[in-house]
């Protein structure tokens, strides 16, 4: 029986370039896509969704509710001032995106959002009861 041995270029320059051994590294690409990582905590009167966004400044990130949707999504890019020969290089560009539908609980007018200490924490309040149950009369024409 005959074994066939696949091998990718990134795979086979640890074999053929031993230096590449000493680096741990992963076979991604220039662009990469991330989810960032996310909690949803629920308190009396307010869920607080918590984002992990180590190293971003809140000017690559864009926060919106369209549709009973808040979304969070993200872009950085790496600039280098001068031009260097890499041996690895992981600092890329970088994306990330997140959606999560609301209920109609939530006030979408009162949404606070702060990124402090690599964590976006965006806070959303809950309507009170008695806007949940708002009810009208409708006049019969």
């Amino acid at each position: 029986m005959t074994t066939i041995l696949k091998r990718t270029p990134a795979g086979m320059r640890t074999s053929y370039y031993p230096v590449f051994k000493s680096f741990n590294t992963r076979n991604g690409s220039v662009d990469r896509n991330t989810t960032a990582p996310i909690n949803i905590i629920k308190n009396n009167h307010v869920y607080r969704v918590e984002v992990n966004l180590a190293g971003w400044q809140k000017e690559d990130v864009d926060i919106k509710v369209e549709d009973d949707t808040l979304i969070i999504s993200g872009e950085k890019t790496t600039e280098n001032e001068k031009e260097q020969e890499y041996h690895l290089r992981e600092f890329s560009s970088e994306k990330f995106f997140r959606s999560i539908i609301l209920s109609e609980e939530i006030d979408q007018e009162d949404i606070q959002a702060e990124l402090k200490d690599g964590i976006l924490t965006i806070e959303l309040k809950k309507l009170s009861d008695e806007e949940l149950n708002v009810s009208r009369k409708i006049e019969i024409q």
